[in-house]
């Protein structure tokens, strides 16, 4: 109990600098972690740098070649035989810190590793200066002076990656060649227990600045990858729930569609008394609502396939020669009943025995849709008037115009999109429900054809909806067919 509280200030008191120094000398673990695989890298070839340049200060300094003449010969070369057995020492630290997972391994560890052991390789070099120095030779001294500030200076391009490795080593090789000089009592001595201490510091400015502009740069570097990996897993992600939700929809076409067309299907032979009465005139209106809300389901149910399909770029168009007069034949059979209930004209254009290129089942969808629409946002005793043309450039332009309620200015821009609603389609939801993709679904497969969808609205003025389709290759009552001999399959997207 009392060791615990004798220790406690001196814990406080690290535990302070280390709040202090810990931020300008180590980066977060993201950025530390490529400042580290930078140094590994350096490990290596600073551990063959070494090896070669120790023995080329041993052979000039102590061998019968020598260009300076050592006091003893046996010390320099002692201490080159330290390198053949820590070189191999650097270069598997490094080589074993790039085997590691770059993005999770614990650079706490690692730091430290290389922190300790550039200290020990500073504290070789700095055995150099007691292992050649001469009083009496000032060539020597010389040589010496220059190898510990060389030394010092690889510091800044080898270790600048990490403040902390770069720091330690610096200022224990500075303090180490600071306590030797002070031993010595010569000219060149005194000079490099000044300039030691200056030089140090002059690299540590240095470094620190290099050491910003790398982190930041790392930091950027990181920032832009982490980005980059969340996009690839949302994008990842949702690819997957884009094939689960294909899979959901391919189930439920057949799931929901088969039992609705059953319910249709045997609520109108009920409404007809097909095998007879149905006891009570209730249950007649009863049937027909069932029917009407089984065939209201269905629609919806085809509208959300629909726009799965076309998001999920599944959609597909066969254009062939087609006769004009059955497509809008078959649109006004649909359209007619809609407009009888609500009490609105519907007008379509007399029969003109031209054909055109296009999938009947597809643009047929596409009319229906602008057609209900219109029809829905129509009030009693209005107009709706479906027409076509043709321009000089071979486009059929097909057009469904009411006189409406219209769409506000505000507006136009929300009239496409799946998710979002005008006010007025937001009111007319509460009298005739609908999931809103008549819009989309119809621009969609207008776009398939290869031509355009193009609402035109004033709010109290009405609405006029275009679509032009290029090279529909429409044909002269009476002529033969332009098209080709076999349909033509467009998918989506292409």
């Amino acid at each position: 109990m009392i060791r615990r509280q004798h220790w406690q200030p001196v814990r406080t008191r690290i535990n302070r600098l280390r709040r202090f120094f810990g931020p300008l000398l180590i980066d977060r673990p993201a950025v530390e972690r490529q400042q580290l695989i930078m140094l590994a890298r350096q490990t290596q070839l600073d551990a063959a740098g070494a090896l070669f340049f120790s023995l080329v200060l041993a052979i000039c300094v102590d061998s019968p070649v020598a260009l300076f003449d050592a006091p003893d010969i046996g010390p320099v070369w002692l201490w080159f035989a330290v390198f053949p057995v820590w070189a191999p020492i650097m270069i598997f630290t490094g080589r074993r810190l790039l085997r590691a997972d770059r993005r999770t391994f614990n650079p706490r560890p690692w730091r430290w590793g290389l922190t300790l052991l550039y200290l020990i390789n500073g504290m070789i070099w700095v055995r150099f200066m007691l292992v050649a120095w001469s009083e009496t030779n000032v060539a020597l001294q010389a040589v010496v002076m220059i190898v510990v500030l060389a030394h010092l200076a690889t510091y800044l391009v080898n270790l600048g990656p990490h403040m902390l490795v770069f720091v330690l080593p610096v200022v224990a090789v500075v303090t180490s060649s600071e306590l030797i000089m002070l031993h010595h009592d010569t000219d060149l001595a005194n000079f490099a227990a000044i300039s030691y201490p200056l030089f140090g510091l002059y690299q540590l400015l240095l470094g620190r600045d290099a050491h910003r502009r790398l982190s930041a740069s790392l930091m950027r570097t990181t920032e832009l990858r982490e980005v980059t990996e969340d996009l690839e897993s949302a994008r990842a992600r949702a690819v997957e729930d884009g094939e689960a939700r294909d899979q959901f929809f391919a189930s439920m076409s057949h799931e929901l569609r088969t039992p609705l067309n059953a319910v249709i299907g045997f609520s109108d032979l009920m409404a007809q008394q097909v095998h007879g009465p149905l006891g009570n005139e209730s249950y007649r209106g009863y049937v027909g609502d069932i029917s009407d809300s089984g065939r209201h389901l269905l629609r919806l149910v085809d509208d959300l396939l629909d726009m799965s399909s076309a998001e999920q770029k599944k959609l597909t168009v066969v254009p062939e020669m087609n006769s004009i007069d059955d497509l809008l034949g078959e649109v006004k059979q649909v359209l007619v009943p809609l407009a009888d209930r609500k009490g609105i004209r519907l007008i379509v254009p007399p029969p003109s025995g031209r054909n055109a290129c296009f999938d009947q089942l597809r643009l047929k969808q596409v009319l229906i849709n602008l057609g209900s629409n219109a029809i829905k946002f129509t009030n009693a005793d209005g107009e709706v008037r479906i027409d076509w043309s043709v321009d000089p450039d071979d486009t059929l332009v097909l057009s469904v115009r009411d006189n409406g309620v219209g769409i506000a200015e505000e507006d136009m821009k929300l009239i496409f999109d799946p998710f979002r609603q005008a006010e007025t389609a937001r009111v007319a939801r509460k009298v005739d429900h609908g999931t809103g993709l008549g819009l989309t679904i119809a621009r969609e497969l207008a776009e398939q054809h290869g031509g355009t969808l193009q609402l035109e609205s004033r709010l109290g003025a009405g609405t006029l909806a275009i679509v032009r389709l290029t090279n529909a290759r429409v044909s002269e009552p009476g002529q033969d067919s332009p098209g080709p001999e076999t349909p033509t399959e467009i998918r989506y997207g292409t």
